[in-house]
């Protein structure tokens, strides 16, 4: 499970890595991770908010955006 937590380290959301999730790093340029998960109603992370895993801290620092599906 991955937890995603705000500043004061409360956790906001627990998700099992899913498919289509990656991590990206070259070095001396970018290292993030991308996260993907389906959740009923959407959760707006702010900035601060963070991942921290095996590999490092992951923290938001751009606003996030969510993507709505509708089915059927």
């Amino acid at each position: 499970m991955i937890d995603i937590k705000d500043i004061s380290s409360a956790i906001l959301l627990s998700t099992p890595p899913n498919e289509g999730c990656k991590r990206k790093l070259t070095l001396q340029k970018e290292d993030y991770i991308l996260l993907k998960f389906s959740l009923e109603n959407p959760i707006y992370f702010k900035l601060g908010t963070y991942v921290e895993c095996d590999f490092g801290l992951f923290e938001v620092c751009d606003l996030q955006r969510s993507e709505e599906r509708r089915v059927g």
